[in-house]
């Protein structure tokens, strides 16, 4: 019974507290992507503030669309050992550890991962490319105990202010880049 609590007793309080608390079913965590990697919507936002800020300021701004394109487990994976999205996640995690503090790792659709980067330019974002492409294609990641080596496909989009003047246009460009690109990679890899 409630009454037969003594309220000024911090142990009884806590004991009864406790037992409410282990009696309600448990509640289902949301799959939450860590602070540093933006949500889908907050990705639009900081695509859109930085294609204002170029236009206002004529600042270049560029992105680099990822995508996976081949995993290479280390042993046998067991069927639904894991889910994309822990991949995806646990990749997004180690872009947001490469890139500069100002850089801003994002999700643009279900299969590409978008790394943002203000105030660079093109041949800069190529080169930024090039060495983060280097660094993930070295690293192993490792999902619930099972090692994997990953391959990646990425490609820079600029921002231009003639082609690309607002959101939907950049994001269009973005992903027919990184669309097109996938194509020519594939037809590379089918020749060999």
């Amino acid at each position: 019974k409630e009454s037969d609590i003594d309220e000024n007793n911090f142990q009884q309080i806590y004991e009864e507290i406790s037992k409410r608390i282990q009696g309600q079913p448990k509640k289902k965590q949301k799959k939450r992507l860590p602070n540093e990697i933006l949500n889908y919507k907050n990705t639009l936002l900081f695509i859109d503030k930085e294609i204002s800020r170029s236009n206002r300021y004529d600042t270049p701004f560029s992105a680099i669309t990822f995508s996976i394109e081949k995993i290479i487990p280390e042993k046998p994976i067991p069927r639904g050992a894991f889910e994309g999205h822990e991949l995806n996640k646990l990749v997004m995690g180690k872009l947001a550890n490469i890139l500069r503090g100002s850089d801003v790792v994002g999700i643009l659709t279900k299969k590409i991962i978008v790394a943002l980067l203000p105030m660079t330019e093109k041949t800069s974002a190529k080169t930024a490319l090039n060495r983060i492409l280097k660094i993930l294609h070295e690293s192993s990641f490792n999902i619930k105990g099972i090692p994997l080596k990953v391959k990646f496909g990425g490609i820079v989009t600029a921002f231009d202010h003639n082609q690309t003047p607002d959101l939907d246009s950049f994001i269009s460009a973005a992903e027919n880049e990184h669309n097109e690109f996938l194509i020519r990679l594939r037809n590379v890899q089918d020749l060999y």
